[in-house]
């Protein structure tokens, strides 16, 4: 796009129409050692599996942006523009999204996961400007497409202050499951490693404090997500068929975070709350009939 940065930022959303529909595929084979990974990562807190099988949501480890140093910008993400449209703001996060699964993937399974970037558009709070992208992803296997998934990405403006934790949607009172997770540095860099996510705010601390002006090093959405959907599992037996997420404030590495999921009609409310009790993320999981 030959816009010029400052103009791009500026913009309507009319500017960013042609990339609305844009596809791209990426492919990649299931390994048994990135299965061994994702075990070692997340015990003791993942449901049961065979050892040949990819754990819920370890998709999200496949077939991931391998961008050269040279083309990642400050905050560690891939140049903008590609795939994705130009938005020249510079914080740039995970913020939720809905994942159906139909079936499992094996080691030593061929998945091709097929992308296309579905809706751009501006929103102006209280924080200043947002944009928000939305992308499905579709990953299939050897026997068609296992998982279906839409993606929201925000984008927001330096200085902006990050949405503070809100009260949880399951109080303590109202969960019929709790848990606690340890939010470990190791953890954080190894789900980075996993996913070659470069984003520094996940593991420079003196980044994530002083230029993004977090308190910490942040806890990846995905990462909370993950284990929120394996907690579900657990509590269930087996893995939901749609799991929705929404990510609510950023979660602070070091302190334990709690998990909750309190029974619904449809299935199971849940939520991740930090040590001072407000929530980070938000989820419902949901089964059809076994």
């Amino acid at each position: 796009m030959a816009t010029s940065d400052a103009k791009v930022a500026a913009s309507g959303a009319d500017d960013f129409a042609q990339w609305i529909g844009r596809k791209e595929q990426a492919s990649a084979r299931v390994s048994d050692w990135l299965v061994r990974q994702f075990h070692a990562t997340f015990a003791p807190h993942l449901a049961e599996a065979s050892a040949d099988v990819l754990p819920l949501l370890a998709h999200w480890c496949l077939a991931p942006d391998a961008v050269e140093e040279a083309r990642l910008t400050a905050d560690g993400h891939p140049e903008r523009g590609g795939f994705l449209p130009p938005i020249t703001l510079p914080r740039r996060m995970w913020a939720g999204g809905e994942v159906t699964v139909r079936g499992e993937f094996h080691a030593g399974e061929g998945v091709t996961r097929t992308s296309v970037v579905r809706n751009v558009t501006r929103k102006d709070g209280r924080s200043g400007m947002l944009w928000f992208v939305e992308v499905t992803h579709d990953t299939a296997g050897s026997v068609g497409v296992m998982v279906s998934e839409k993606q929201t990405i925000v984008y927001r403006e330096a200085g902006a202050q990050s949405a503070a934790a809100v009260p949880p949607t399951v109080t303590r009172e109202e969960a019929t499951r709790v848990e606690q997770v340890g939010t470990s540095t190791v953890r954080l860099f190894r789900y980075s490693a996993m996913t070659f996510n470069s984003h520094r705010i996940h593991y420079d601390l003196p980044y994530a404090r002083d230029v993004e002006g977090y308190a910490g090093l942040v806890v990846h959405a995905p990462l909370q997500a993950t284990l929120l959907a394996h907690f579900a599992a657990k509590i269930v037996g087996r893995s939901p068929q749609t799991f929705r997420y929404r990510a609510t404030a950023p979660l602070i590495a070091g302190n334990p975070l709690e998990l909750r999921a309190a029974e619904t009609p449809d299935g199971l409310a849940c939520c991740i709350c930090n040590a001072a009790g407000g929530m980070t993320m938000e989820a419902t999981a949901t089964w059809e009939p076994a």
